[in-house]
């Protein structure tokens, strides 16, 4: 039983007609309507399909994001981070103790 949950869980099984358990392929859009949201350019989804438009676009984030850490770097302003003497030092995180919850 044990290793079947872990079959369940893991996606390697599935259940017929289970909302939990379900084959993954259930969950995709049917190839024929695929095809013809691909034919028309109206494909649902939050990502540029052009792969090379879609690196230029990340690459443009990238650089506006470290040109950022960069005006901060040089105006001493990056929190937690030493830049002097030529060597990075990093802060380390603080152990978070929690409490638990009370019912």
């Amino acid at each position: 039983m044990s290793e079947l949950r872990g079959r369940l869980a893991a996606g390697e099984v599935w259940v017929d007609r289970s909302h939990q358990y379900q084959a993954f392929e259930a969950n995709l859009i049917p190839k024929p309507t695929f095809d013809l949201l691909m034919a028309s350019g109206s494909l649902p989804v939050a990502v540029n399909l052009d792969g090379e438009a879609w690196i230029a676009e990340r690459r443009a984030a990238l650089n506006i994001e470290l040109s950022r850490v960069a005006r901060l770097a040089e105006a001493d302003q990056l929190g937690d981070v030493d830049l002097k003497s030529g060597a990075v030092k990093i802060t380390p995180l603080a152990a978070i103790t929690l409490t638990p919850l009370r019912r």
